[in-house]
């Protein structure tokens, strides 16, 4: 191990990315440090505020940025040829936009969705409505009103008035779809994947989950699930990513959020060894790279 890659920056997530989960998402970074400093590495720490204050001298960066200065400075170290795990360019595509243009091309059951103006007086699907969820295209949740259920004309109405009074133009408006919520957290390559029904364990982050109805625990293709992860990490660029889905009572797979580097809190000791293990990689790679 070189001396100039021995050292790693370690980014934690700034409090107001990280609504309701602070102390989860520090945990599992401070356990992918332990790991990674029981494999020989120097870890040194730094909020999101003090890494965009700082002249960064380490040329690995492992982060949970959100903010657009922090995502700024990660893709420009990057260009300065830092290794950056997650890449800011691929924290940049991980929006509710990206993950329905990829589901599109790339074939993936996703529900029926359209990009609306907030000031829009028409209703969503060609004036056939029908419930729905209205999302921030573009940037991540921070605020339980970021993110809207609308099961009548009159709550999508209101849900548009409420996004127009926070100067917001585009929402994004997707299908809410019958079926089983499941939530998955995953490492690029094929080495982690961990699925769980956030009603039956209690895990709620601002509670929308309450919009969906009870389990039925509809059988589905774990393999397809596998393959989709795949499909994300390669179009993206993220290396640690979690998301969510329906499962249809016909058993598709239907993605309807993808998060860079989510808290992994049901599962933060078998993920943050994976996590370490795919970075450490990404390391040793790197060098034998560069001693050709």
């Amino acid at each position: 191990m070189t001396d100039d890659i021995a050292t790693i920056a370690a980014v934690y997530r700034s409090h107001e990315h990280s609504p309701n989960l602070s102390d989860a998402d520090a945990r599992i970074m401070d356990a992918v440090c332990t790991r990674l400093q029981e494999r020989g590495y120097t870890i040194r720490r730094y909020t999101e505020t003090r890494f965009c204050e700082t002249p960064i001298t380490e040329k690995v960066i492992l982060n949970m940025c959100r903010t657009h200065g922090s995502i700024e400075k990660l893709c420009r170290l990057e260009s300065e040829g830092c290794l950056v795990v997650n890449s800011g360019h691929a924290i940049r595509k991980c929006t509710k936009r990206m993950l329905w243009e990829i589901s599109v091309a790339k074939g993936i059951d996703t529900p029926a969705t359209c990009i609306v103006g907030s000031k829009s007086g028409q209703l969503p699907f060609g004036g056939q409505f029908r419930p729905c969820w209205l999302k921030l295209p573009d940037d991540s949740v921070t605020d339980k009103n970021d993110i809207i259920y609308a099961g009548t004309p009159e709550e999508y109405h209101k849900a548009l008035s409420l996004y127009r009074s926070r100067a917001i133009g585009e929402i994004l408006v997707c299908e809410h779809l019958a079926g089983d919520l499941l939530k998955f957290y995953a490492v690029a390559g094929g080495s982690f994947l961990y699925t769980l029904y956030p009603r039956q364990s209690g895990y709620s982050k601002f509670g929308y989950e309450e919009n969906n109805t009870a389990e039925e625990y509809y059988p589905y293709d774990t393999g397809r699930l596998e393959e989709i992860c795949g499909i994300m990490g390669r179009e993206t660029g993220i290396t640690v990513f979690g998301g969510d889905c329906i499962i249809t009572p016909d058993g598709r797979i239907n993605i309807i959020d993808l998060n860079d580097w989510p808290s992994f809190s049901p599962c933060a000791e078998e993920a943050s060894e994976a996590i370490a293990s795919a970075v450490a990689e990404k390391i040793e790679n790197r060098e034998l790279h560069a001693e050709r």
